[in-house]
């Protein structure tokens, strides 16, 4: 094979192949060194905005059929007398209310630890009977701190373990795992935002990570896993509209309120048959809002974000040692490109000393613009297929000042050729 690409391409390698090897460990290096702060949390703020950006356009496939009831400052004021912990007799109460009317499962986002609950629970049972829809009760936790903190090696691999939790106890005693309870986990970033959701966690004293309690709400609905995801987390999407929300006194009597109507309480019994309902706490005692890229969320809204994303599919971080991968092959595109660049205007006889650096940086900027739009053709791909690539933009500014520092230490000698010359 003797074309002339084939023997130009040669010859470039043959003329420049120390400048490429150089040229490719400094964009390792740069690869590298763009990983090492994010690790550190120094790319946090930036990467947090363009996440946000991307997931407030990003909504999860379908629209499962999802209801939340807020307790909130009203019902906190009217039937809970402005108390906390909540009533658990009124709390058991509503979740049997709620069952009658037949959704497919309820969420309970409420701390259930006192010991009240156990004996309440045998009464209510006793005069009412079980539950007429399945109920996941969350669980509080408290975390165990690790002794040593990850490493650079460890977070680049992805291999950490997990750090366990410490479950409260669910309906006044602790509970061995099981699909009537989990923990609602969402740890918020550097920057405080909220974005992931663990889909499992590990839990002191079990030998086995936990579904967290979106996804096990996600699987109740389901009957099974929803879909095919495997990853231990997802990033939410929160490109749809909230979730329909019922206010609690808009669906029961409450004290000093005028009472729902016979038909307006038939109306909400039919709306939530046969689909999730969420129970929760947005009152402003619970303290109970985090940072999203919709603005502040109660956690009850958060916790409707996440069922959606379990049910229908969220999106996924680029791991991060395949995010570094894509790094090094973008750095690498940027600097064998514009090293062939170089050495043709090295080799042209229409470029004379002085015009040497004002070409090269010609060469600069269009090699930039094809790297940019094939790095934001693979984001978009990756997009498109559930993952989000964000390091990209770092890597490619990390690289022009690399190569405009270059181009300003050359100091090159142009062959002359014949019909050429300087003034």
């Amino acid at each position: 094979m003797d074309a002339p690409w084939v023997r130009t391409a040669f010859q470039f390698v043959h003329d420049d192949w120390k400048e490429l090897l150089l040229h490719f460990w400094v964009g390792v290096a740069i690869s590298v060194f763009m990983m090492f702060l994010e690790f550190h949390g120094l790319l946090g703020s930036v990467e947090g905005l363009a996440a946000d950006w991307w997931l407030s356009l990003k909504g999860s496939g379908g629209n499962p059929p999802l209801v939340m009831i807020e307790i909130d400052d009203t019902a906190y004021r009217n039937v809970f007398k402005s108390e906390s912990p909540l009533a658990p007799s009124e709390i058991l109460d509503l979740v049997w209310n709620l069952a009658a009317s037949k959704p497919t499962v309820i969420g309970v986002d409420l701390m259930t630890d006192s010991p009240a609950y156990a004996r309440l629970v045998a009464d209510i049972v006793r005069e009412r009977g079980q539950l007429q829809a399945p109920v996941v009760w969350a669980a509080g936790a408290t975390a165990t701190l690790p002794a040593e903190r990850e490493t650079f090696a460890q977070w680049l691999g992805g291999h950490s373990a997990g750090h366990p939790f410490h479950p409260s106890e669910v309906l006044g005693k602790l509970r061995s795992p099981d699909e009537s309870w989990a923990i609602p986990i969402y740890p918020p970033e550097q920057d405080r935002g909220v974005r992931r959701l663990p889909r499992q966690v590990f839990l002191a004293g079990f030998s086995k990570p936990q579904p967290t309690w979106a996804r096990v709400i996600a699987e109740r609905y389901c009957g099974m896993p929803c879909g095919s995801e495997t990853g231990s987390e997802i990033l939410i999407p929160y490109g749809k509209p909230m979730p329909e929300s019922y206010r609690l006194c808009d669906i029961i009597a409450c004290p000093d309120l005028p009472a729902p109507s016979m038909a307006q309480q038939e109306t909400f019994r039919k709306e939530v048959s046969g689909k999730i309902v969420l129970l929760g706490g947005t009152f402003a005692a619970a303290r109970d809002v985090h940072f999203t890229p919709l603005g502040p969320l109660s956690g009850l809204a958060l916790n409707a974000y996440a069922v959606r994303a379990e049910i229908a599919g969220g999106l996924h971080d680029v791991h991060h040692a395949q995010a570094l991968a894509l790094d090094i092959f973008l750095s690498a595109f940027v600097l064998v490109a514009f090293a062939f660049h170089k050495w043709k205007v090295l080799h042209s006889p229409l470029v004379v000393l002085p015009q040497y650096k004002p070409v090269l940086i010609q060469s600069l900027y269009k090699v930039n613009l094809l790297a940019l739009a094939g790095a934001f053709a693979v984001f978009l791909l990756l997009y498109v297929t559930g993952t989000l690539w964000l390091s990209w933009p770092g890597v490619l500014a990390g690289m022009t000042l690399a190569l405009l520092v270059d181009i300003w230490l050359e100091n090159p000698e142009v062959p002359s050729h014949p019909g050429t010359h300087s003034d």
